[in-house]
């Protein structure tokens, strides 16, 4: 399952407070290789805006920040706060799951800029093309290839569609020289950590990106703590910004659809966490709560100009949009009225046999009137554990309803009943004009799960050729056999294929003690095998003066971390 750690921001260029124009195309790079000091490759993850030059003005290119976290910043607590590896204690209960996402905003190397500059140019590449290994300016190769002609001409043909692949690498790092490049800064961020698709923590972060905070997910279930220990939770970042020509439009929300939004929301969330039991309709703030569930249903009358990878949203409810939305449907009760609808519920389901239901409205009646507000947390989260009806049911009957920025002590509301709500809707799902941004999905880099292979350098192999086998024949005498099997037609300099000896011409017999007929076979033999592991590659010698037969001569090859071959 794809990880995915969600961030909803303002986005500007750092410093100097460009927006992204409707008419930019959106770029994004994943999982390049480009290699290190150390001879070993690492991932690369980047993405953007291009922005379309105007009359003396170069086109600009707006880079992202880029968002990881890594196995280091999970960490599970007990109960009593004390850090511990579940892997070691698997029956220990999880008290807390912190997460700890890093933001980084660089500009790219050499090697990492071929990535963008290839994906610019409408490539589609996977690593960064190191030269081929030559002498003179001409192809390496054993003397049996060269003195073969059909052998030296497979392997120039390889060494030739190589190089073509390097002069488009290098046509592309010179176009993207001619680009502005910016790098954006992203502030005010809310992150959201999803797993199965639902919200699970969330935290909000002011100013920019430089330091993020620790993500706490309090009480996690089971369920949420298997699913972090597999790596099976979601990570993307959702950027907003403002739309530098639309500021606003003429929409339309449907009401059902964000009072069923807004219901599901809570009962997900008082399941997770019985603490927010009494602020049923303030998880959170009740006004962010809302505001997000109306939200999600608008639907723009207007037409709008086109920026890939993003939607136009509203640039937040008012509080008006809030207030009146509450007042229609979640209208307010006395205490004494709630008092009065959760035992008269709970009497009705005692008669229909629904001992479970009704036990939790009595218990809740109990809780109101005492004004026990740990009562209340458990009677809210009993019903919570209900079914969605049932539940929609209990809040129909009325709760206390605290705002984070309301001190009131006695609001109740109650949901209005359905027929209700979808009458009312008609009313509600009128044109109002609202201020609009735009937002962007991202998805964050993981480098706990990238995948690395051994690397040995080789970029072209031949298997149809035949080698000039040497071996005795019935009579004792040496004779020639046709080998078919798999040749090395091209090698990267300074690769570790390279430094061991391993060249073009060279038919392989074996790798890594497997035996190989087909690239596959050679590709497979070197996937089994674990970075900088040594593979040994045994390749058929020609005839010498010491011996008139052909022979197996066996190199050994350092691997390095990165993509396969």
């Amino acid at each position: 399952m794809k990880r995915m750690l969600v961030v909803v921001a303002g986005m500007l260029v750092s410093g100097l407070g460009l927006a992204v124009e409707p008419n930019s195309t959106y770029f994004e790079v994943r999982d390049f290789y480009y290699p290190t000091a150390n001879g070993d490759y690492q991932n690369y993850s980047a993405s953007g805006y291009r922005q379309a030059p105007s009359p003396g003005v170069a086109p600009t290119l707006l880079l992202l920040p880029t968002i990881t976290v890594d196995k280091q910043g999970i960490k599970f607590f007990r109960n009593n706060g004390t850090a511990f590896d579940p892997q070691s204690e698997p029956d220990t209960p999880v008290g807390l799951i912190t997460i700890k996402p890093k933001s980084v905003s660089t500009m790219p190397n050499n090697y990492q800029t071929a990535a963008i500059a290839s994906v610019l140019d409408g490539q589609s590449v996977d690593r960064y093309l190191p030269v081929s290994l030559k002498n003179a300016g001409m192809p390496v190769m054993t003397q049996e290839a060269f003195s073969a002609l059909p052998i030296r001409i497979a392997i120039q043909d390889d060494y030739i569609a190589y190089d073509a692949r390097l002069a488009g690498q290098e046509k592309a790092a010179q176009q993207y020289h001619d680009y502005a490049k910016q790098n954006v800064a992203l502030r005010n961020v809310e992150v959201q950590l999803l797993i199965a698709g639902t919200m699970a923590a969330s935290r909000k972060y002011q100013g920019s990106l430089s330091s993020l905070g620790e993500i706490a997910l309090l009480a996690p279930t089971e369920f949420q703590v298997n699913q972090i220990r597999e790596g099976s939770f979601e990570l993307m970042v959702v950027s907003r910004f403002q739309d530098t020509k639309t500021s606003s439009i003429h929409a339309t929300f449907n009401a059902v659809q964000a009072v069923n939004s807004f219901v599901e929301e809570t009962q997900q969330a008082l399941t997770r966490s019985r603490s927010s039991g009494f602020q049923v309709f303030g998880i959170g703030s009740r006004r962010s709560t809302l505001s997000t569930s109306i939200n999600q249903t608008m639907q723009s009358n207007d037409k709008v100009q086109v920026l890939e990878k993003t939607q136009i949203v509203m640039h937040d409810a008012s509080d008006e949009m809030v207030a009146r939305f509450e007042s229609q449907f979640f209208p307010e009760l006395a205490k004494q009225e709630v008092i009065d609808r959760h035992l008269a519920a709970s009497a009705e389901a005692r008669e229909v046999g629904n001992l479970e239901l009704a036990k939790v409205h009595a218990d809740y009646a109990v809780a109101i009137k005492e004004g026990d507000k740990m009562k209340e947390v458990d009677g809210v989260a009993a019903a919570a554990a209900l079914s969605a009806g049932d539940y929609a049911g209990f809040l129909a009957h009325g709760v206390r309803a605290i705002n984070s920025n309301n001190t009131k002590a006695d609001n109740f509301r109650r949901l209005e009943r359905m027929e209700t709500i979808i009458e009312h809707g008609k009313i509600w799902d009128q044109v109002s004009v609202v201020s609009v941004s735009r937002e962007i999905s991202v998805p964050v880099v993981m480098p706990t799960v990238q995948k690395y292979a051994p690397r040995v350098g080789i970029c072209a192999f031949r298997h149809d050729v035949d080698y000039p086998w040497v071996a005795l024949n019935a009579w004792n005498m040496p004779q020639l056999f046709p080998l078919k099997g798999v040749m090395v037609s091209c090698v990267e300099a300074n690769s570790p294929a390279a430094l061991a000896g391993l060249i073009p011409g060279m038919f392989l017999r074996s790798v890594g003690g497997n035996q190989v007929q087909t690239v596959a076979d050679v590709a497979q033999a070197i996937l089994d095998r674990e970075p900088g592991d040594v593979i040994s590659f045994r390749v058929a010698q020609s005839p010498s003066p010491s011996s008139p037969v052909s022979t197996i001569r066996v190199i050994d090859v350092a691997s390095k971390r990165g993509p396969a071959l």
